[in-house]
């Protein structure tokens, strides 16, 4: 569906980018999570204003800073993440929930840095001190 931009294209840009990230591919599925109208989240997409109330619970609920939500600025979400950590989310978002703790699982198995891989792995007798 095509959005005629009224006021803020940009925003909804952003509205947009976040949706996908999150799992929202209907404006109807954001609307009725929000307890908005399918609507209410057009619009704000088109680039029309919206409640300090609703920006808000928006912001939270796709899981991205207020500032950066409403003008671009700061980071995609309010930790701060480069643009490799938030691809790896985004692309992880796409998949299927149990991929989540699979591949946390993985991570974890990867040494941290400057630990080479030969001194992270432990022969199974090793005990580790309390």
């Amino acid at each position: 569906m095509r959005y005629k931009c009224t006021q803020d294209c940009e925003r909804g840009r952003r509205i947009r980018m976040a949706m996908r990230a999150n799992g929202y591919y209907k404006e109807m599925a954001l609307a009725a999570e929000m307890e908005v109208s399918a609507a209410a989240v057009s619009k704000w997409i088109a680039g029309h204003t919206m409640s300090v109330e609703n920006a808000h619970r928006l912001a939270d609920l796709l899981q991205v800073s207020l500032d950066w939500l409403l003008r671009g600025t700061s980071s995609h979400t309010s930790k701060g993440l480069t643009a490799v950590e938030r691809q790896l989310i985004d692309d992880l978002r796409a998949r299927p929930s149990y991929i989540g703790p699979l591949v946390a699982g993985m991570v974890r198995e990867i040494p941290p840095c400057g630990i080479s891989a030969t001194k992270a792995v432990l022969p199974l007798s090793t005990t580790l001190p309390n």
